[in-house]
């Protein structure tokens, strides 16, 4: 009986000095790593800071100054909890700064964790050492941003942590709703964003530069995206519904990986740029290589040959994506063109036909120009001809070269001809996409140019039509 006494005290003894040292080594490493935040948020002047439970490392300050006027202050470290997440609070606050917004991007299944799961230490501590700061200083803006994570990170969780962790996001809304000077922002249950891989970098809860930009633009600056008690359970039950689908019945994308697509066109395939353009779309959900020399405004009219040169000739300039001209044209891989135009063609009047087949000045003779361009410097390579989208845009009443406005249609039923005259492949956007007057507002950011649903939409129809074209070759 002693011996077994012994043992279990020496048992309780070990799991104490075990605990305190787990306890020291968090207390140790927390004092060490945000050490230099503490040292700028004491020193530097600055109006405003960003404290983030993830990597901060794809913002920038820049941004905050550019298009907020603010001096912010974005923190290295990220805080594990909520008491972490005070130190920062109570060291800007008596920096002598005056701030007037302090941003947050708050991770709610972290925060639940470290409360152990329970409702009651969870509240304590929210209202400890995060709302007892916004309630006592109604002058400051509190903009919380809530961790919207890949989906891959969701459909590694099993349902009872997926659950946990949707519980978590509602507690937080909730307790954090109805304060006035806090709002919250979370686009988590958006496919577009959260589908792609390539929207991430190595770390499922960390966006890539570009879509972080376009996150603080979105809700620090749009105010999009925004959550509160009143529509979180709507957005909440959504994303359920997203993890659900792709765990039951997976969307199915092409593999294209044995692809290189070189695009050329207008602002359809390049009125953004990134992992959320077409191109980005197509390569992070198909494993496409991508080559981009989509320039917005190009009509294909003398513009879509003169392009072509300059590619054929290796102008880096012109293009962007995840592959150089040099390593497009060096690789072993199928050699893909996706060409894209119409839409600036139709805007300025520029003619349909012209005076002979190959007359660049016109719609047709420069489509013909370009493929032929394209054709015999590779001959072995796909090309797919795309039909301008659809828009109820009228054209532009400035002067052009045509004295006849040609409807889009005309532009449409040319591109087609073209691409059966010459011996390519034809993708019908304006009559197939589902693009029309009914679904302008949700496809379109502007009736002409596609929002990031209407992007998505696109690049899918390319896998598809690439993908059976691939299986015809």
């Amino acid at each position: 009986m002693k011996s077994r006494h012994r043992i279990w005290l020496l048992l309780l003894l070990m799991s104490i000095i075990c605990a305190a040292f787990i306890f020291l080594y968090f207390q140790f490493s927390f004092t060490i790593r945000s050490r230099d935040d503490f040292q700028q948020l004491s020193t530097r002047t600055y109006d405003s800071f960003f404290v983030s439970m993830h990597s901060l490392g794809t913002y920038s300050a820049e941004d905050f100054l550019t298009y907020l006027n603010s001096d912010t202050l974005l923190a290295n470290y990220s805080p594990k909890n909520l008491k972490e997440l005070s130190r920062y609070l109570d060291t800007a606050l008596a920096s002598g700064n005056q701030i007037t917004s302090v941003f947050l991007s708050l991770d709610p299944a972290i925060l639940w964790n470290s409360c152990r799961k329970n409702d009651s230490i969870f509240d304590t501590q929210l209202s400890t050492f995060l709302l007892s700061y916004s309630d006592s200083h109604p002058e400051i803006s509190f903009e919380i941003f809530l961790s919207s994570p890949s989906l891959s990170h969701w459909l590694k969780l099993d349902e009872a942590k997926t659950a946990a962790a949707i519980y978590a996001y509602r507690r937080l809304i909730s307790d954090l709703s109805g304060h006035q000077n806090i709002q919250m922002f979370f686009a988590g249950d958006q496919y577009w964003l959260i589908a792609n891989p390539d929207n991430y970098t190595d770390d499922p809860f960390v966006a890539n530069e570009v879509i972080s930009q376009k996150l603080f633009l979105y809700t620090f600056c749009d105010a999009k995206f925004q959550i509160s008690d009143t529509t979180a359970d709507a957005m909440l039950a959504s994303l359920q519904e997203l993890i659900q689908r792709e765990r039951t019945t997976p969307t199915r994308y092409p593999d294209l990986s044995d692809c290189n697509i070189v695009y050329f066109g207008d602002s359809i395939l390049a009125y953004v740029t990134g992992s959320y353009s077409v191109s980005g779309y197509v390569s992070g959900f198909s494993g496409a290589g991508a080559l981009d020399c989509s320039i917005g405004g190009t009509p294909a009219t003398v513009a879509f040959p003169e392009i072509v040169s300059r590619f054929l000739e290796g102008e880096e300039d012109i293009a962007h994506g995840n592959l150089s001209i040099q390593e497009t044209l060096s690789s072993d891989k199928k050699l893909v063109f996706v060409l894209n135009y119409g839409l600036n063609d139709y805007f300025g009047r520029l003619p349909v036909d012209g005076d002979s087949p190959y007359d660049v000045d016109s719609y047709t003779g420069a489509l013909r120009y370009g493929i032929s361009e394209l054709k015999s410097a590779f001959p072995d390579c796909i090309i797919l001809l795309m039909a301008p989208t659809f828009t109820d845009m009228p054209p532009l009443e400035a002067e052009s070269v045509s004295e006849t406005a040609a409807p889009l249609t005309d532009y449409v039923n040319a591109s087609i001809s073209v691409a059966e005259e010459m011996g390519v492949y034809s993708l019908d956007n304006y009559h197939t996409l589902g693009l029309n007057e009914d679904t302008l507002e949700l496809y379109t950011a502007d009736h002409i140019h596609l929002n990031e649903y209407g992007r998505l939409v696109l690049a899918t129809h390319i896998m598809d039509t690439l993908e059976k074209i691939l299986q015809q070759e």
